[in-house]
């Protein structure tokens, strides 16, 4: 059975992802000179990273 251990480092990274995820109609639309699909591609990129790191920390 996986044992999940708390760990503030993965909270963290969970936090910041959602923080990418929850802002990027915001972003779309303060900046009109950058494409939309731009944005979305860089925070699905980092925020899935960050999910990723997540999920690495807390498993280990």
């Amino acid at each position: 059975m996986l044992q999940v251990k708390s760990n503030l480092s993965a909270v963290i990274c969970v936090v910041i992802a959602s923080i990418f995820w929850g802002t990027t109609g915001t972003v779309s639309a303060l900046a009109p000179d950058i494409s939309p699909l731009a944005i979305g591609a860089f925070a699905m990129c980092v925020g899935g990273g960050l999910y990723w790191q997540a999920i690495f920390v807390c498993a280990l």
